[in-house]
């Protein structure tokens, strides 16, 4: 009777067990009770919850797919410092970045999703980056996916920091190399992905303390690009018509030679700069309108999976080591079907909902910041960031996550890694 008490207190006392949808694998993750290692890698689990044997220290232990994430090669989050990294002509080519795809959303039980739906995309209108320093010229990267990180505090909540500093917030859109095929068949491929990731900050409240660490670092802006009520905003069927372009153009420079229609050249150039001082902070309205109207929707965390049958010892595990070829091929890749619960975005997304008009930015060869943590991505940080609205960040921060509690609990942060090589460029 005691022990079968003992091992209900531990099953209550499991937290925040997250899903690997931004790292590889997809969909939801039931909660398992105070399991260490699993055989069947749908049934596994990655935690943020240090007191937990799934916490990120852990990773590589959980999952023979995962042992990548105990790597000191290239592994990511990192500390983004201005002063060591060395100044290049670092660059990419964003093609059809105003442009409004369609896409839509779910709560994985980790983090909410907004994923590009790649086959139902009209006119042949693809996301996609090209001239990838780092990275061949020639191919290219299509656009698969947005998700926002943030933590337990809520000053401190991007993944990566700029001169040890973190943002409440941090977005990545994630591309994959379309030589591959599938994002599924990319993750594991050594240039099989491009992360874009933007620091977030938001609006400040009445509430808040007079000692808010980043709201006097930097200068706001209103940019003017994104223009329109929420009505507007929500009217996408006249896009879907037409030629998908509610939000407008934020940059131009070096975006090769897509063509622009509407305001011209000159508006162009003058929205986007590289800026040599304070950060400007665009406040990112069609981002705001989409975080506070799905993530409400969304906020409820729903699953009817099965516990797992049988959990055996762990193997022979090679913690550090990247899974063989074979192994990937046949126990670690998998593609998906569809989650049970999902929302369609009404109005799409689009990278200018995310984008600042600074174009200064850090760039590495890094991993994926969830399991299985594969050393594949190169990263293109900017340097600036973009400020939502308060109801914005708050909708993210009370979304369930699988134990029901919300995200902002322990928060859905890696801790920045250090390693043995790196190499950091930036392009200011």
């Amino acid at each position: 009777m005691k022990m079968a008490a003992l091992y209900w207190l531990v099953f209550l006392g499991s937290l925040c067990i997250g899903t690997v949808e931004s790292a590889g694998y997809l969909y939801r993750m039931p909660h398992h009770g105070d399991v260490c290692y699993y055989e069947d890698l749908k049934n596994a689990h990655f935690s943020y919850d240090e007191e937990n044997c799934r916490r990120p220290q852990e990773w590589c232990y959980l999952h023979k797919c995962w042992t990548t994430c105990g790597s000191t090669r290239r592994q990511s989050p990192i500390n983004l410092d201005t002063s060591e990294a060395r100044r290049t002509k670092a660059s990419f080519q964003l093609y059809n970045k105003d442009k409004r795809v369609p896409a839509f959303t779910y709560n994985n039980g980790h983090a909410p999703h907004f994923s590009v739906k790649l086959n139902e995309t009209k006119r042949n209108i693809t996301l996609k980056l090209k001239s990838v320093s780092g990275r061949n010229p020639n191919e290219e990267y299509i656009l698969a996916d947005l998700h926002i990180h943030l933590g337990k505090e809520k000053d401190v909540g991007s993944e990566h920091s700029i001169d040890g500093t973190f943002y409440p917030m941090e977005a990545h859109m994630v591309f994959y190399n379309s030589k591959y095929g599938d994002i599924s068949q990319a993750k594991p491929k050594d240039d099989g992905l491009v992360v874009i990731g933007v620091m977030i900050k938001a609006k400040r409240g009445h509430d808040d303390d007079d000692d808010d660490n980043n709201d006097n670092d930097d200068e706001e802006e209103d940019d003017g690009y994104e223009k329109g009520d929420d009505k507007e905003r929500s009217e996408w069927e006249a896009a879907w018509g037409h030629k998908y372009t509610y939000t407008r153009v934020c940059c131009h420079r070096n975006y090769g030679d897509y063509k622009h229609n509407g305001d011209g050249e000159d508006y162009f150039s003058k929205k986007c700069y590289k800026g040599n001082r304070k950060c400007k902070v665009r406040f990112a309205r069609t981002l705001s309108h989409i975080m506070e109207k799905y993530y409400d929707k969304i906020k409820e965390y729903h699953h009817n999976e099965e516990e797992p049958k049988e959990i055996k010892d762990p193997e022979d595990l090679q913690c550090g080591e990247k899974p063989s070829d074979k192994t990937i091929q046949s126990e670690c890749t998998r593609g998906g079907g569809h989650p049970e619960e999902t929302y369609d975005i009404h109005c799409g997304i689009s990278p200018v909902d995310v984008l600042p008009l600074d174009q200064r930015f850090y760039t590495y060869p890094g991993s994926l910041t969830t399991p299985p943590c594969y050393e594949s991505v190169q990263w293109m940080v900017y340097k600036c960031p973009i400020k939502v609205s308060r109801k914005a960040f708050k909708a993210l921060q009370h979304v369930e996550d699988a134990e029901k509690k919300p995200l902002n609990h322990h928060g859905v942060k890696r801790p920045i890694k250090i390693n043995e090589f790196f190499n950091v460029s930036k392009n200011f």
